[in-house]
């Protein structure tokens, strides 16, 4: 676990981050909150990704989108082959930045990417009115992921758009 590997070495700051991302992803913002302010009393002992990391939790929890962003960016294109290339999609699309969405995500191995990814990629092209593009990760993303409802959605949100109807109650 995260935690077991700070207890193991006291130094090593990447694990609270990611703790910080767990407990968010679970509501637990009073956890998140105490990490990074244990986490910003530590900011000169953190390398530059760390520092990238932790300017994104502030910006989440102070819910500055620019400030999460602007993070992430800079983290994303440090590491642009990594989650953080994920994470500057994600908050470029927070931003209503589709194109930059997908320019994050062009250095990302599409073949281990979880939902997510396939679900932003179609959200980026849906919000530039790109359907038919919307609907390739949306079917990607079903049929890697057949028992989530999210990609089905996206899928049936590219084909409204559309006016598809017949394909669309075909999925229905």
């Amino acid at each position: 676990s995260f935690s077991r590997a700070f207890n193991l070495d006291t130094s090593f700051m990447l694990p609270l981050m990611y703790n910080c991302w767990n407990y968010w992803m679970t509501s637990q913002y009073n956890q998140v909150d105490s990490l990074v302010r244990f986490l910003s009393q530590r900011r000169a002992s953190l390398g530059r990704l760390e520092l990238f990391v932790l300017d994104e939790l502030n910006g989440r929890l102070s819910g500055n989108l620019a400030q999460g962003l602007s993070a992430m960016r800079q983290a994303g294109k440090l590491a642009p082959r990594s989650f953080y290339a994920f994470e500057w999609g994600y908050w470029a699309l927070a931003n209503n930045r589709p194109r930059e969405c997908l320019e994050a995500s062009k250095g990302l191995d599409a073949r281990n990417q979880w939902e997510f990814y396939w679900i932003i990629l179609a959200e980026s092209y849906h919000l530039l009115g790109e359907h038919e593009k919307e609907l390739e990760p949306a079917r990607e993303g079903r049929r890697r992921f057949p028992t989530s409802s999210s990609p089905y959605y996206s899928e049936l949100y590219a084909l409204a758009a559309m006016e598809r109807m017949n394909e669309l109650r075909e999925l229905i």
